[in-house]
């Protein structure tokens, strides 16, 4: 797959808006882009959703029910709502086939995580395993703010850590 997974320091802090920008960019372009939210929770309504201003922003508004991918109305992290009743979060390499499936005809994925890289979406996988099981590049969006120096320099430690 040739494509980026876009992560950050968590949530609210941008990472839809700038994957709606880079579709944007790469679409007019004329590169045919999958914008995917795999995992998505806080997922009431769909109308409302990341996972639908994404697949706008591509032309694709098919992609926001595909299967495979994960939702849950509870806005907390994927492990959390499965505690809470919620369906339990596929795994990374169920997630990876899903976006595979969906990208499958595409010239660029995008792929926009969950909070940041440490979210859970089980006792065992965090958002850091889905982005080693995509193996796409990665694009950090960080917040201007204070205190956001630390936490950057911790998600670059986190994903070097692992190879990304």
């Amino acid at each position: 797959m040739r494509g980026v997974f876009i992560s950050g320091t968590g949530t609210g802090i941008g990472k839809t808006f700038v994957t709606r920008a880079l579709a944007a960019g790469l679409r007019a372009k004329g590169e045919q882009v999958a914008a995917l939210k795999p995992v998505e929770t806080g997922y009431t309504d769909p109308a409302c959703s990341d996972a639908q201003a994404l697949a706008e922003a591509c032309g694709r508004p098919e992609l926001l029910q595909h299967p495979g991918f994960f939702r849950a109305e509870r806005p907390l992290s994927p492990y959390a709502a499965s505690l809470e009743g919620e369906p339990a979060c596929p795994t990374p390499a169920a997630l990876r086939q899903a976006v595979e499936a969906a990208a499958r005809a595409d010239d660029v994925v995008l792929v926009e995580g969950a909070g940041g890289l440490l979210v859970p979406l089980d006792a065992r996988y965090t958002t850091l395993d889905l982005a080693q099981a995509l193996g796409l590049p990665l694009v950090f969006v960080v917040p201007d703010q204070l205190g956001t120096l630390s936490h950057t320099l911790a998600l670059f430690d986190c994903a070097e850590r692992r190879g990304l």
